[in-house]
């Protein structure tokens, strides 16, 4: 008896990729491993479009749901533990970011169609709430505490 087929009387199966196909022969959903090496499952809608992902990367923690016409949003755990929640326009360029940053502080940005931010809303160090509106180079045009 080799060892796969004591693997399958065990119980488990080995592989680096599972993929469920519907009765039409479309994938509807793989749990494998990325490009990067780390696992992730991925769901998909009837279209075959990719609708939710769910996996690792670079130490960190991601779940992306995406939707009609391109749309996207991603919640994320950096490494160092730092969350995070993305909305993406069509074009994929972020257009809202929520985090908490360094300090604990948490932080909300409103980003152009070029992806500079625009706006943010954070509380500074000493807990007061700041507001920063920001020129199409970056450069701060307004602050407000």
């Amino acid at each position: 008896m080799d060892k796969r087929e004591t693997d399958i009387r065990a119980g488990r199966v080995t592989a680096r990729e599972f993929v469920v196909e519907d009765e039409r022969g479309r994938t509807r959903a793989a749990v494998g491993l990325g490009a990067d090496g780390e696992p992730a499952l991925a769901l998909f809608d009837d279209r075959g479009r990719e609708a939710v992902r769910v996996g690792l990367s670079g130490g960190g923690a991601t779940i992306r749901l995406s939707g009609g016409g391109g749309r996207r949003m991603a919640l994320a755990v950096k490494p160092s533990g730092e969350p995070g929640f993305v909305m993406l326009g069509p074009d994929g360029v972020p257009r809202l970011r929520l985090a908490i940053g360094e300090g604990d502080r948490p932080q909300v940005s409103l980003v152009d169609r070029k992806g500079a931010t625009r706006a943010a809303l954070t509380l500074e160090g000493d807990g007061q709430a700041a507001l920063y509106l920001y020129g199409e180079n970056g450069e701060v045009r307004s602050y407000l505490r």
